[in-house]
């Protein structure tokens, strides 16, 4: 879903841009006490929910903080048998017509990609596999590094637009010594391509002229898909930092026939390097996004990201041919760089490895009708920034950095959340904690913290953060969601929390906590978003989907 304002509502969109709902402006329906009308059933399109990656399902109307958070009423209801760990997050359509289905009838269909290179349509009803479809060799650890322990597929997750009924998706193949990234797009009820596959591929020229091809031995589409404007946008990072050679870049289609957004007048292939040197003190270049898979933002206008660090000598960055530890607004139609926000302590970063891209970019909806337009972010360093995606701040080397306002949420490898029920509030999620903060606007911005998790449960990590998001009906009160990372070599469980959105002495009350799959943590974080729609809550792991809902009420004796 993509949201739009106007009036006393907000509209919603599917990724085709055909609209699914209107609701009444919260405050209305603050104020006059009104149920908000009978809703349809919601789609999942797109990582975090929107291309704004808000994280917020404001038409949830089966699962609630009561039926939730009362014991037996809510819990697993089936586990499914996948190929390889899942990176990407589960995507949900309803209404799909199966092809082959002896039923001939229509499912809601959550849809999975895997690193084994598979997509998995399965229905959540029973946790059937209805269709899957393997789309070549994953490519096993390139350049030696393990970060993703089934090997390299399909980790990005991919995006659906439901009008053409279709979903695209980039996975990495391995065919003999050889490894390639191919951009798909499928048939939501076939899974078959609907349009021949294209490979991935750039180049372009840096600071002393020499040309540069993207090499997908070095580069990992980690982040998830964009589409926006009827384009599809991709981001590429590295495989572990030490294949320093890598760096971050940014590759767009049309979403109708799969062909490069070009140059008008050459009809080359656009594509944004953002680190364009020849030459650097250590050998290190990057720059590279990958925001622990969370997706490149769009709002129909502009394209926006955070990039990770380039060489600990920190003397390279210039905001032109190296950009890192910066959030970046490109163009939609020529992938230049419009705008950029760097932190003033740059070279510190560089220096602590402190990747401010190791989070993601969230563009939040208009707060009021004075305010700008704003967007989050937040990174190793711990702190959050709020600010003027119309101005995002530059780059002041003295300080003090030129944004709305920011605040301390902890180290995040981890992303941000939205809701307004009723007020517009922020939840971070880094190592202090899931912390809710209200956006103040007047005499001046600031974020006041008015709720939290306290300290989680034991076994939990903290050390990163997790990956939220949030569930309520209209402007009632909602359920925030999180997947909480192993701590122990041995015990690899991950677990599916629950909390309330309305604090109680300052406290965010637990409503649930369940296990929800395997991660091993002796190879990497897990970056899981767990998924709310129609009832049911998806979690993808280590080979497995889980999925929850509200249980069977016990027979009558």
């Amino acid at each position: 879903m993509a949201w739009d304002s106007g009036g006393m509502g907000r509209q919603f969109y599917d990724q085709a841009g055909g609209a699914l709902r209107v609701v009444a402006g919260l405050a209305l329906l603050a104020l006059t006490g009104a149920a908000p009308p009978p809703l349809p059933r919601v789609s999942v399109v797109t990582q975090h929910y929107d291309a704004e990656r808000t994280g917020w399902n404001a038409h949830e109307a089966i699962l609630t903080p009561q039926n939730v958070g009362t014991p037996g009423a809510f819990g697993q209801t089936a586990s499914v048998a996948l190929d390889a760990e899942v990176d990407a997050q589960p995507l949900v359509v309803p209404n799909i017509v199966i092809a082959g289905d002896p039923n001939a009838g229509k499912h809601d269909v959550v849809y999975v990609a895997t690193q084994g290179n598979t997509i998995y349509a399965i229905d959540p009803t029973n946790g059937t596999i209805l269709l899957s479809r393997n789309f070549g060799k994953p490519t096993k650890h390139p350049r030696g590094c393990n970060n993703a322990f089934s090997g390299i597929g399909i980790t990005g997750t991919p995006v659906i637009d439901v009008g053409r009924n279709a979903m695209y998706f980039i996975n990495s193949i391995q065919v003999g010594a050889v490894q390639s990234y191919v951009l798909h797009q499928i048939d939501l009820s076939t899974l078959n391509d609907k349009q021949t596959p294209v490979p991935v591929s750039a180049s372009e020229t840096l600071t002393d002229g020499t040309p540069i091809k993207f090499n997908p031995l070095v580069q990992r589409q980690r982040p998830a898909l964009l589409k926006t404007a009827d384009n599809i946008y991709a981001g590429f990072g590295s495989y572990c930092d030490f294949n320093v050679t890598a760096r971050g870049w940014v590759m767009g289609w049309k979403a109708g026939t799969l062909q490069p957004i070009t140059r008008t007048k050459s009809g080359d292939p656009i594509a944004q390097l953002l680190n364009r040197n020849a030459t650097a003190p250590n050998g290190w270049f990057m720059s590279s996004i990958w925001m622990s898979g969370s997706g490149l933002a769009g709002d129909g206008k502009s394209v926006y990201f955070v990039t990770g660090n380039s060489d600990p000598a920190g003397t390279t960055y210039d905001g032109v041919n190296n950009v890192p530890h910066s959030v970046v607004r490109l163009s939609l139609s020529t992938m230049t760089k419009l705008d950029i926000f760097t932190p003033f302590d740059v070279a510190a970063l560089e220096a602590a490895d402190a990747d401010f891209g190791s989070g993601g970019i969230m563009l939040l909806p208009p707060i009021d009708a004075t305010s700008p337009p704003m967007a989050t972010a937040a990174g190793k360093s711990g702190i959050m920034y709020l600010m003027d995606r119309t101005n995002l701040g530059g780059f002041t080397p003295n300080g003090p950095d030129k944004v709305l306002t920011q605040a301390y949420i902890g180290r995040c490898v981890c992303s941000q959340s939205y809701f307004a029920t009723p007020t517009p509030t922020i939840v971070s999620s880094g190592q202090a904690g899931i912390i809710l903060w209200h956006i103040q606007t007047t005499p001046k911005y600031g974020l006041t913290r008015f709720g939290t998790t306290g300290k989680l449960p034991s076994g939990i990590a903290e050390d990163t953060g997790m990956f939220t998001s949030v569930s309520s009906n209209g402007s009632a009160p909602g359920i925030i969601w999180g997947v909480a990372r192993p701590t122990s070599t041995t015990d690899h469980t991950v677990k599916l929390m629950a909390f309330s959105t309305l604090p109680k002495a300052g406290l965010l009350p637990q409503l649930f906590v369940a296990p929800a799959g395997q991660w091993p943590a002796q190879h990497t974080a897990a970056a899981i978003n767990p998924v709310v729609a129609n009832g049911r809550v998806y979690v993808a792991s280590d080979s497995q989907l889980t999925i929850f809902g509200l249980l069977p009420a016990p027979a009558a004796k």
